[in-house]
Order: structure tokens, then C-alpha cells, then sequence
């Protein structure tokens, strides 16, 4: 699915609100950065063969909560998908997406 990009005056708009409400904090900020960072290396990760959410949650130092967590979270939105079963868990694999295969041709 892809991500329509915004107006200018939707830009605004929430240029806007986020003025009026102080902006963005600093730990939220924060927050968003350390959640890109662990999707970034999931995405890493994933790209070299599937994994299951221990292995995942093994190699990058995580909490196999907060590795499914990350991979439910992109199996909605169809960046990764099940692809088979190791054992008693699911292996997950990156989803190519339409614009990444025309880059590749």
C-alpha cells in the first residue's frame, strides 16, 4: 500500500497544530527513532532469509514480545508475511513491494 504524500496546505495544517500544542517532546521523539531503528533491523535481518520471532528477537537483543510486537505490526501494513513454519513458529519474510521490484529492472 502505497503512502499518499501530503499538500502543502496539509502541511500546514499540522505544521499548525503542532505549534499550538508545543510541538513534538523530546521523549517522543525518542521513542519514534528507537521503534524506526528496531524495524530497520528487522527489515535488515529479514532480508537475508526468513526468521522466526526467536530467532529475530535473539539476534537483535530484544524482547520476543516486542520482536512480535514489530512483526504484527508490519504484517498489517504488508511488509513482511508468513512464510511457512519452523518448529512451532512462523517464519516471517519481507514482502517486495511493486516500487522496490520496478527499482531492481
Amino acid at each position: 500500500m502505497a503512502m499518499k504524500t501530503l499538500t502543502a496546505q496539509q502541511k500546514q495544517a499540522l505544521a499548525t497544530m503542532r505549534e499550538r500544542m508545543g510541538g513534538i517532546s523530546e521523549q517522543k521523539k525518542q521513542h519514534a527513532k528507537q521503534l524506526k531503528a528496531a524495524r530497520k533491523a528487522i527489515v535488515q535481518m529479514l532480508t537475508e532469509k526468513p526468521a522466526t520471532v526467536p530467532e529475530i528477537a535473539s539476534a537483535l537483543n530484544m524482547p520476543a514480545d516486542e520482536a512480535l510486537w514489530h512483526l504484527t505490526g508490519m504484517r498489517k501494513y504488508g511488509q513482511v508475511a508468513e512464510a511457512g513454519e519452523a518448529g512451532d513458529y512462523f517464519l516471517y519474510a519481507l514482502v517486495v513491494s511493486e516500487d522496490a521490484a520496478a527499482k531492481t529492472h
